[in-house]
């Protein structure tokens, strides 16, 4: 019986350990961002207002294509580090069709990008590139019209992990520091910044919510 108690406190004491190891990692990637896309919103970022108020589809999804969205990136994401999550889908892709659809992009004073696209051929790219010097990852999947996906990443200086549909599907080595001082936007859609300056089409993109953390979470 003895033996039994103490198997027993032991067992407690490591989930113990590991519940607050992960409660530790969670606390360290705090949420910065949590928004659903039920209609137009005023976010309050960094001490300001940034409006989302463009068009929305069956009060759960905004569209982008004709017009896009920037905010703050350093208040959003962390040192180095951080996550993104969030979840799309497409109507029937209007002209034109072969351009880059930008969905998420995290951009930076340099021609340092983090994020995703689509093209006419409806293959999802995840990037974290220089131009063409870093990762270029394609999603092992084909865009149907209509269908809701959920991707994500997460970034902590050293690796840089890939989701779909909550699970991890890439880990890569960190090509290039993300720290502060490069940040410049969290652009969502066709926004022009600076030199990166995607073209727009039509509203048939639509984006149901958007999760953001200053830190990397732990890998599922």
């Amino acid at each position: 019986m003895i033996m039994g108690d103490k198997m027993l406190t032991r067992r407690f004491a490591i989930a113990l350990i590991v519940h607050l190891c992960l409660c530790a990692a969670l606390c360290r990637a705090a949420e910065t961002l949590n928004v659903d896309f039920t209609g137009p919103k005023e976010l309050q970022i960094g001490g300001r207002q940034y409006a989302m108020d463009g068009n929305f589809s069956e009060g759960k999804y905004i569209a982008i294509g004709s017009r896009g969205y920037s905010l703050p990136a350093a208040n959003l994401v962390g040192d180095d580090k951080g996550s993104i999550f969030f979840a799309f889908k497409i109507s029937e892709m209007q002209p034109p069709v072969n351009i880059q659809r930008i969905l998420l992009a995290l951009r930076t004073n340099g021609r340092l990008t983090l994020g995703f696209n689509y093209y006419g051929d409806r293959r999802i790219q995840f990037a974290f590139a220089e131009l063409t010097n870093g990762i270029l990852f394609e999603f092992p999947v084909t865009i149907e019209i209509g269908k809701e996906y959920n991707l994500g990443c997460t970034w902590d200086g050293t690796v840089v992990r890939i989701y779909l549909e909550g699970r991890m599907i890439a880990e890569k080595a960190q090509p290039h520091a993300l720290n502060t001082a490069r940040l410049r936007n969290f652009n969502i859609g066709p926004y022009k910044d600076s030199w990166f300056a995607p073209r727009p089409w039509a509203d048939d993109t639509f984006v149901k919510y958007l999760r953001v953390h200053a830190g990397a979470l732990p890998p599922a």
